[in-house]
């Protein structure tokens, strides 16, 4: 059934300023100046709705949707369950109405803006390819449970399902956050569900505000005296399914029922605080005794870690949403996406989780990108306190360009059974917070713990940046001791920094865990003993973080053009995982085949893959296993330009005068070995919106035009499959398509002292020039002013 989606907007005023958060921000790598921008804005928004603004649906967003067949409206006040609901006149009363028997396909169903429908029952409508929502302006529709019913809106076995700006609660009378007493089994916001169905398909939850609810806290595992709320031993069917958004499955009702899964999901600009157990969990049930639906138990590294029986979700993205967790003692995981693959989590703000800021369990090839992770403690009886963690059976694990402060461990990688993981171009600020209870002389916790005896982890090019004085706190280190027994961890090209004399930042030494070409700098920190081509030297940022410093100001870690790091890497080859080389530091500066250390490139610098990368082996340890090298003669993933056969079907053309450049993919294809296109010189899908890096123009043996990418290989340059990230050409006049809005800046350097305006969605701006400005164009508007001039944030008018 076809899909018709309609973006939403939701306007959030206070302080006299409207901020506009909507889902059509980038769903891949952008800028750092647009992704610093959108989480500015996110935090602004959501700071002041879990502090009392009332969130309110816009004038835009007021009118029904015209992309449907009926409209069924929802007055509390006025309605009558007598009426035909089909207009606001004529509109129902209760909840209990929609759940009637109607057939909503093809349908919408609106409740009318600042009204209230409490104590249930649960809001559960039938039919395909219907939208919940509301009409009118004013506050956000409210539906509370009061802790009387499981779930205030439940979905089962319904797809193609949109639901937006609603009000959502479900606080058991008395529950303050403090008094497990209080809470209650399995209570849930929205639960998105269904069993025996094969795949459910196409849900956009999005301006949700979803807060208080106050279910029980039950673990997978755990032993002794659980506290008042918690529970141990729930096993995996049993645990952590209650919160503020769940998508799970249910208990087939046939002992011969084909696993359901849930695909094309995104969970986008909303704010979710104070549930517990979770704000956003996405899980799988477990299968059957012989066929193990949820784990990778099976799975083996020879078969690439994948089980034949696994049944994943896919395509899950969450992103934008503002989850605080910190008024709830109970209030744990941020977001817990588990037996998923091939899925992003992107552009998110979590505070005061429990546990586990953003968690995967029984995952493989998950993006958590441009996030802002901070304050996860341990609560409820729970074990970690982790920004970050890529949990049991988890492979092609990208970590990147996240902002990870104020936690207990910073991120957590647990080698149990196995897994794989790449943690690169991350700051990593004042993490490894004392643990309630903590007394001097215990183990610490640490910025990054290699926890468990397995696990191939590549971490790489992060800033790992320390100002408190610890008792005891380690940027490298695990609990149980560095014993990877089983694969082998990599840790090359580390900014390590300190402004205190805390003893033990020092990372430790571990079985199967190579350092090289790291920099320590500040305090007692050195070198490890033996450490190929490591340095101490002053990075030379700058600036510097203040005590609590946002996302944006990240810039800072900006490294001078004179900075000892620069060129002082070592490349990178991600041997063993299907995981691309990063072609980008944090700040969207083209990486140098010969890398600098840290999370910062000079700006002028070549992109990797456009020269030769340097011979030198001189920096791989001695191993049995596949290290880092600067260069490679084999076909790999990280092949550079210099490893494509020169034959007559890849001779370059002349380069675009624009190149190198940014592309973004219109829809799926591939990468390829060479510029003649064959089955056998496949060398990676592309999903559709990736942003790729255009080093070069080519042509097909048979004439096709080929564009050569910044890793060496070859894609279409076919405009029906891929088009230019930024506006390379001048035009009068553009229109703002980012439902986030856009600012502009007296200057072509987008930082927020910098800011002049704000434009929101819609906004029709006249365009003077086309500036270049490194990879990307700066358009100037007729003010003098700069704007962006990536395509995904503007458009023609």
């Amino acid at each position: 059934m076809r899909s018709k989606w309609r973006l939403c907007v939701l306007t959030v005023v206070f302080f006299g300023i409207s901020f506009l958060i909507g889902a059509n921000r980038a769903s891949a790598n952008t800028t750092f100046q647009d992704e610093s921008a959108a989480l500015s804005l996110l935090n602004q928004k959501g700071q002041a709705i879990v502090n009392g603004t009332t969130p309110k649906v816009s004038d835009s967003n007021s009118t029904p949707s015209s992309d449907y067949s009926t409209t069924y409206y929802i007055d509390s006040i006025n309605g009558n369950d007598n009426n035909s609901g089909k207009s606001p006149n004529d509109a129902w009363k209760t909840i209990r109405r929609v759940n009637s028997g109607t057939d909503f396909t093809n349908d919408q169903i609106l409740f009318r803006a600042g009204d209230y429908w409490s104590d249930g029952p649960t809001l559960s409508p039938k039919g395909h390819h219907f939208k919940i929502s509301s009409y009118g302006t004013g506050e956000y529709p409210k539906l509370a449970g009061n802790g009387l019913i499981q779930d205030v809106i439940r979905i089962n076995n319904e797809d193609h399902v949109e639901i937006s700006n609603l009000d959502v609660s479900n606080t058991v009378s008395g529950a303050n956050g403090k008094d497990g007493t209080k809470l209650k089994a399995d209570l849930k916001g929205i639960h998105i569900t269904g069993a025996d169905q094969g795949t459910l398909s196409n849900y956009y939850l999005h301006d949700l505000y979803v807060h208080d609810v106050t279910g029980t806290v039950a673990w997978i595992n755990g032993s002794g005296k659980a506290p008042e709320g918690a529970s141990y031993q729930n096993g995996w069917n049993g645990s952590k399914d209650s919160g503020g958004i769940i998508f799970d499955i249910q208990t087939p009702s046939r002992p011969d029922s084909k696993p359901t899964v849930f695909r094309d999901v995104t969970i986008s600009d909303n704010v979710v605080n104070d549930n517990s157990y979770g704000g956003i969990t996405i899980k799988q049930h477990e299968g059957k005794a012989d066929h193990a639906w949820a784990s990778r138990d099976d799975g083996t590294e020879e078969n690439g870690y994948q089980s034949k029986n696994w049944a994943p979700h896919s395509n899950i993205t969450i992103k934008n949403n503002y989850i605080d967790q910190s008024k709830s003692d109970f209030a744990c995981d941020g977001i817990y996406l588990t037996s998923s693959k091939d899925s992003k989590i992107q552009g998110n703000i979590t505070k005061g989780t429990g546990t586990v800021g953003i968690e995967m369990y029984y995952c493989d090839h998950i993006t958590v990108q441009f996030n802002d992770v901070s304050g996860a403690v341990r609560k409820a009886g729970g074990g970690d306190s982790a920004g970050i963690d890529p949990d049991r059976e988890t492979t092609n694990m990208l970590v990147q360009y996240n902002y990870i402060h104020g936690n207990g461990d910073g991120i957590l990688l647990c080698g149990f059974g196995y897994g794989t993981s790449v943690i690169r171009y991350n700051v990593l600020k004042d993490n490894a917070v004392p643990i309630p209870g903590y007394q001097k002389g215990q183990a610490g916790i640490y910025y990054v713990d290699l926890f468990g005896d397995s696990g191939k982890h590549y971490i790489y090019n992060n800033d790992f940046y320390n100002t408190r004085q610890y008792p005891k706190a380690t940027f490298i280190g695990s609990a149980p001791g560095m014993n990877n027994t089983k694969d082998h961890a990599f840790v090359f090209n580390n900014n390590f920094f300190s402004t205190q004399d805390s003893p033990d930042l020092n990372p430790l030494v571990g079985r199967r865990v190579s350092y090289s070409h790291n920099n320590y700098f500040g305090g007692p920190l050195k070198p490890l003993d033996g450490e190929a081509n490591a340095l101490k030297d002053d990075p030379m940022f700058k600036g510097q973080l203040d005590t609590n410093p946002q996302f944006e100001d990240l810039a800072a870690l900006k490294i001078a053009n004179n900075s000892p790091l620069i060129g002082k890497g070592t490349a990178m080859e991600l041997t063993g995982l299907n995981v691309a080389v990063a072609t980008e530091d944090l700040f969207g500066v083209p990486i140098s085949t010969n890398p600098s250390i840290g999370v910062s490139e000079p700006m002028n610098v070549a992109p990797a893959g456009t020269t030769p990368s340097s011979t030198s082996s001189s920096s791989t340890p001695s191993s049995s296993v596949a290290t880092p090298a600067q260069s490679s003669s084999t076909t790999s993933s990280s092949s550079s330009i210099s490893s494509v056969p020169v034959d007559k079907s890849n001779r370059p053309m002349a380069k675009n005068r624009m190149a190198p450049f940014k592309v973004f993919a219109r829809e799926h294809f591939y990468e390829y070995r060479k510029p003649t296109f064959k089955v056998t010189n496949r060398a990676k899908k592309v999903s559709k919106h990736t942003i790729l890096i255009v080093v070069s123009v080519t042509k097909s043996a048979n004439g096709f035009r080929r564009y050569q990418l910044s890793n060496g290989r070859f894609i279409t340059a076919n405009s029906k499959f891929v088009k230019r990230l930024y506006f390379a050409t001048k035009v009068s006049k553009l229109k703002v398509i980012n439902h986030s809005g856009i600012f502009s800046y007296h200057s072509l350097k987008f930082l927020r002292q910098n800011r002049m305006k704000f434009y929101k969605y819609g906004s029709v701006l006249h365009i003077r020039k086309v500036v270049r400005y490194g990879l990307t164009t700066r358009l100037k508007l007729s003010n003098g002013s700069y704007i962006t001039g990536n395509r995904l944030f503007i458009d023609h008018y």
